[in-house]
């Protein structure tokens, strides 16, 4: 049978995969906008070590249903590898519609708050299947948990409504918290019988070493590459049995260790690994992380840009793979190049050498570079600038299991580059914080990871497709604005004092100002401020929707090119010429004939044609910037003509003198009053001397300083 490839625009009413008459029905992990066939089976590896040999047989699969609205479609979320649930006996657990909606309607009630959405996902699905959290009473957890979960001889038959449930306590005695350097978390529980246990859960590259030798681990670790080749995020969840004096010595140990005052991090940490060794291995989960809307089409965007996109993150190669190619990152046809697993210098710098030279051998094909954070660690350390100058010619970067400081590295290392790359660094966490603020921008995605980002970054938004508007668009305007205020600064005040120079030069550098000092307060705050505000706020090189399908037009703005020496030039060459033809004109007809401006038969005075030289001056460096603007509003013409008629009516004269006189009538009112002699109070500061300017015959009983 052929399966179709099909990447739905959302998972939660995908529909499920018709099957032949006669076939059992299997379900499997379908993930949103991925490179997975709909209705792919579980791998053989997953049923011979579950079932043995006679396990390729088609039979039902036990799957942990997450629930998203629908109660009517529905499709497996996690997957979990748990011995528990590995019985060949146990029968696939549907729940009924009403059932479900009630564990949907305690959930939402039940609010649940978790520091990342994993975590949050895991405890709704063990909700929905009969491991019910109910919160904490002190350091007392509480769980409802289904009889039909917990005992063997109870089996939970289709469409059943179970309702016995037991309420299960659990003491929580120490947590032992996540961190970028462990990738993990524990905790440790007492349970209703008195036996203490210690639950740990993180990347499977730092829980598995820790766990005893089994054969559950091999397994497992099939079971994780599988999942990550899906794109899910994977865990490994281990436990070990502690008894009462080994708790209590490393409840001591972990006291002295953080109440040290030297090396007191490395003593806590290596408390916390002593008690985190011989664990019994449980199992690993897989949880979905769908991509956001238009992710691929944004990614796809910016690269027509001539934006190179790196990819910095903690998951597994596998799974940071698979997300890549579904989301564009990686080109169709380019050549991937992988760098994993290398634990020395040599090694690293191998690798290098080698893809330096095969991209040599095929300069017209596109690299993409995939790096895990061991490897990287060690590139940064002894091959930092070789590192820099080959990742800096592929096509796509891929770094995956880096720790929040490695992120802040990568970013500081491409800050180097000799062709000083601009950076701006995008994430949702707070495990991007660092990589955020070391970026030249800041950009934060306010998400289900939290805050924390959007809080430290320069700019914020909600989704990740916000992103091409906010570079392609409103990139493109401001940087087009910005450019031309700063030139345009330049030209407008080289016209203004050009001319004061060429002034100086006829005058024997007299130090005599061409201009009144009017003029000299008012053309940069009045006379040439308000065109080119209103420039800078408003001027649209392009419209959006044509920035939105040509991409390549960012490049026109793109590393300060409008900032080039070429275009300051022929700015300061344009205000050369503008400030001569002003003043030379000017200067050739006042030496003609000065009395050409004076209505009577004298000769014009100096202001004159200082007066002349400011007035081309404002009127050419205006129209020149209106020339240079792009975008023009179209005038309605809803105000042509309106003064022209107001101004020739009579109406329009008598209200404007009717108004005026009614509301000038309180005041002249008190004045009135006042001019006979009755004292009130002045509203305003200064009113007995402008009273005094209009009464004078009131003089000798009011003593003021005339205007």
């Amino acid at each position: 049978m052929q399966h179709e490839l099909k990447r739905t625009i959302s998972a939660y009413e995908e529909k499920p995969a018709v099957q032949p008459f006669g076939e059992a029905k299997q379900l499997g992990h379908r993930r949103t906008q991925s490179h997975v066939p709909f209705g792919a089976n579980r791998p053989k590896s997953y049923q011979v070590a579950v079932g043995g040999p006679g396990a390729l047989h088609p039979r039902p699969v036990v799957t942990l249903r997450r629930n998203r609205g629908s109660y009517v479609s529905r499709s497996s979320r996690e997957s979990y590898a748990a011995p528990a649930y590995n019985e060949s006996a146990l029968l696939q657990r549907q729940e009924s519609n009403v059932r479900m909606r009630e564990v949907d309607l305690f959930i939402r009630k039940m609010d649940y708050q978790a520091s990342s959405p994993d975590e949050k996902a895991l405890v709704e699905a063990c909700a929905r299947m009969g491991l019910v959290y109910t919160g904490d009473v002190g350091d007392q957890m509480q769980l409802k948990v289904r009889r039909s979960c917990v005992r063997s001889n109870v089996r939970s038959r289709l469409s059943e409504i179970p309702g016995d449930e037991e309420l299960v306590q659990y003491e929580r005695l120490a947590v032992l918290e996540f961190t970028s350097d462990r990738k993990r978390m524990s905790i440790i529980v007492r349970d209703a019988h008195g036996q203490i246990w210690l639950y740990t859960k993180g990347a499977e590259s730092h829980v598995l070493p820790l766990c005893a030798h089994s054969p559950l681990i091999e397994t497992t670790q099939r079971h994780i590459d599988e999942f990550a080749k899906l794109g899910l995020r994977t865990l490994a969840v281990a436990r070990r049995r502690l008894t009462e004096q080994q708790f209590r010595t490393f409840s001591d140990e972990l006291i002295e260790a953080g109440s040290s005052l030297v090396d007191r991090a490395e003593r806590v940490a290596e408390c916390q690994q002593r008690i985190e060794q011989e664990l019994e291995l449980l199992g690993a989960t897989a949880v979905e992380d769908a991509l956001q809307d238009d992710v691929r089409s944004t990614l796809l965007a910016l690269g027509e840009a001539g934006i190179r996109v790196w990819v910095l993150t903690g998951d597994k190669v596998e799974t940071a793979l698979n997300i890549a190619l579904s989301c564009g990152h990686i080109p169709d046809g380019a050549a991937r190049y992988f760098i994993t697993d290398c634990r020395t210098p040599e090694h690293v710098q191998q690798h290098l050498d080698t893809l330096s030279l095969e991209m040599f051998r095929q300069r017209d094909v596109p690299f993409s570079l995939l790096i895990d954070g061991a490897s990287l660690q060690i590139a940064l350390d002894a091959h930092r600038e070789q590192f820099r100058d080959v990742s800096i010619r592929c096509r796509a970067v891929l770094c995956c299991r880096l720790s929040p400081l490695q992120k802040c590295e990568v970013v500081q290392l491409m800050k180097t580059a000799d062709c000083t790359p601009v950076t701006a660094a995008i994430g949702d966490g707070a495990n991007d914080v660092s990589m955020i603020q070391e970026a030249h921008v800041g950009l934060g995605i306010v998400g289900r990871e939290g805050r924390q980002a959007a809080r430290c970054a320069d700019y914020a938004f909600a989704k990740f497709c916000m992103l091409k508007k906010l570079l392609l668009v409103h990139g493109h305007y401001f940087s087009t604005r910005l450019a031309v205020l700063v030139l345009y600064f330049f030209y407008k005040n080289l016209v203004f004092m050009g001319i004061q120079l060429y002034f100086q030069i006829h005058s024997f550098f007299s130090n005599q100002s061409v201009y009144d000092s009017v003029f000299l307060t008012l053309y940069n705050v009045v006379y040439t401020a308000i065109p080119v505000l209103v420039l800078a706020l408003t001027e649209k090189p392009y419209q959006e929707q044509t920035l939105l399908k040509n991409p390549a037009l960012y490049q026109k703005v793109a590393g300060n090119k409008q900032y080039a020496w070429k275009y300051f030039i022929g700015w300061l060459l344009l205000g050369i010429y503008h400030c001569s033809v002003i003043y030379f004109f000017t200067y050739a007809v006042w030496i003609e004939n000065p009395a050409i401006y004076a209505h009577w038969p004298a000769t014009a005075s100096f202001a004159c044609y200082g007066t002349i030289l400011i007035h081309n001056v404002v009127v050419l460096v205006n129209l020149k910037l209106l020339i240079e603007s792009i975008y023009k509003s179209n005038y309605d013409g809803s105000m042509l003509h309106v003064y022209n008629n107001l101004l020739s009516s009579l109406t329009f004269w008598v209200l404007s003198l009717v108004i005026l006189i009614a509301g000038f009538l309180p005041d002249l009112t008190m004045l009135a009053i006042r001019s006979i002699g009755i004292k009130l109070g002045h509203i305003f500061p200064g009113g007995a001397k402008y009273r005094h300017v209009l009464f004078q015959w009131r003089g000798d009983q009011l003593q003021s300083t005339d205007l």
